[in-house]
C-alpha cells in the first residue's frame, strides 16, 4: 500500500516569480517560508537577520512561560 504522486498540468500556462497567497499570507519570490508544527511564518529576505536574532530571546521566554504554567504559577507578562 502506498501513494503516487501525480504530475501537474498547466492549463493557461501558470505563472512564475510572482507573489502568490497562501492561507491569507502574501509570500513574494525570495520570501523564507518557515513552518513547524505550531505553524507557518513568511518572513521577507531584508527582515530575516533580524528575526534570527531575535529567536533566541523569544524561545527563552517561551521556556520561562512553560516553567511558570508547569510550577503553577502565574504567566509572567512580556
Amino acid at each position: 500500500m502506498g501513494a503516487t504522486p501525480q504530475a501537474g498540468y498547466f492549463r493557461n500556462g501558470g505563472s512564475v516569480d510572482v507573489p502568490i497567497t497562501v492561507g491569507g499570507a502574501l509570500v513574494h519570490p525570495g520570501d523564507y517560508v518557515i513552518g513547524d508544527e505550531n505553524g507557518v511564518v513568511v518572513i521577507p529576505p531584508d527582515r530575516l537577520t533580524e528575526v534570527l536574532e531575535g529567536a533566541p530571546r523569544i524561545l527563552e521566554q517561551d521556556r520561562v512561560t512553560q516553567a511558570a504554567i508547569l510550577e503553577g504559577k502565574s504567566i509572567p507578562l512580556r
